[in-house]
């Protein structure tokens, strides 16, 4: 979410999307309970339904260069995603906007699958401790098991502050993936901006997380993009 505002935040077409079947958060950093459309009305269409026009239809415009496409919302609506679906998805998405950001599920799902297969860039996200380093590792074989083209770094998020973190060369070591941000611990400012419906880089601009969340929006538009290979 944060990225994506940050990309549209410099007038850049971009699109925020949901790839997942189950209940989609992002709706809850807009106050919107139930957006006027979501993903889930997609899947009742056949793949080659998945068009342009279907999707703007879905689409939440959060401000004139950021539009979202939210998962789904309610119980009832949670379905597995096929694969041809999501290809149509992500692919149509592709045509509409500059930049489409996607948030997608850590299951290794068919619609995982073949999102990342479409992606030029492809940020792991985990934090500084052993079980997140050990899904990580396993996460990295997945998506070089599905062929991925995409440049991958990692985005190492401190949720909390710890006493004892992983080193971060341990990381890049263990992963052998360099490191393309570090996102602080900002549970307060956070939990404000949720509650006033507004990305934390937009209420708390001057914040350490605020500074963190512009540097890493800033690497897909780099030319080339540059990813360091330590910590």
């Amino acid at each position: 979410l944060n990225v994506a505002a940050v990309l549209a935040g410099a007038n850049r077409d971009v699109i925020a999307a949901e790839l997942r079947g189950h209940y989609g958060t992002l709706s809850t950093h807009f106050g919107r309970e139930l957006p006027p459309g979501n993903l889930s009305s997609l899947l009742e269409l056949p793949p080659e339904g998945i068009t342009e026009f279907e999707l703007n239809t879905r689409l939440t415009r959060h401000s004139s260069s950021l539009r979202i496409l939210f998962g789904p919302q309610r119980a009832s609506e949670a379905h597995s995603i096929p694969a041809a679906h999501a290809a149509a998805i992500v692919n149509s998405l592709a045509r509409m906007a500059r930049f489409v950001v996607l948030d997608l599920p850590a299951e290794p799902v068919e619609a995982t699958r073949e999102a990342v297969r479409a992606c030029d860039f492809l940020g792991l996200i985990l934090d500084r401790e052993a079980g997140c380093l050990a899904a990580a590792e396993i996460m990295l074989d997945q998506v070089r098991a599905w062929g991925a083209k995409a440049l991958i770094g990692c985005v190492v998020v401190h949720r909390t502050p710890l006493a004892c973190p992983l080193d971060l060369e341990q990381v890049v070591q263990r992963l052998h993936h360099g490191i393309i941000a570090l996102i602080p611990p900002a549970a307060d400012a956070c939990v404000l901006a949720q509650a006033a419906g507004t990305p934390v880089v937009s209420s708390h601009p001057d914040a350490l997380i605020a500074d963190s969340l512009n540097k890493l929006a800033g690497k897909p538009t780099e030319e080339p993009i540059v990813i360091r290979k330590s910590a």
